[in-house]
């Protein structure tokens, strides 16, 4: 379909964000398509762009880190975090 991979600079099917500010917050992305990727051929041309269904378990996954990394940041800044719930945490990671 003339897409880049998801580690290119600019990865989004949808919006103008490039790898460095993919963890960037505060910025609001419009949905108006990627103007700044270099498209490749279409190896599908008969596919429309409106009709692709991206990765689902990539998108998943990438949302979960940056949410799980934003929980124990938060989790960090409390002092009964250290005390009560960090060892049974470390231990239950250790199991697994």
């Amino acid at each position: 379909m003339g897409l880049n991979a998801p580690n290119a600079t600019y990865f989004c099917l949808y919006c103008n964000c490039d790898a460095v500010s993919q963890c960037d917050m505060d910025q609001v992305w419009t949905n108006t398509g990627n103007s700044k990727c270099t498209k490749k051929t279409v190896l599908f041309s008969a596919i429309d762009l409106k009709n692709y269904i991206p990765d689902e378990l990539y998108m998943l996954l990438r949302i979960s880190d940056i949410l799980m990394e934003y929980l124990f940041n938060d989790l960090f800044k409390k002092k009964e975090f250290e005390k009560q719930i960090k060892p049974i945490v470390e231990t239950a990671f250790k199991n697994l």
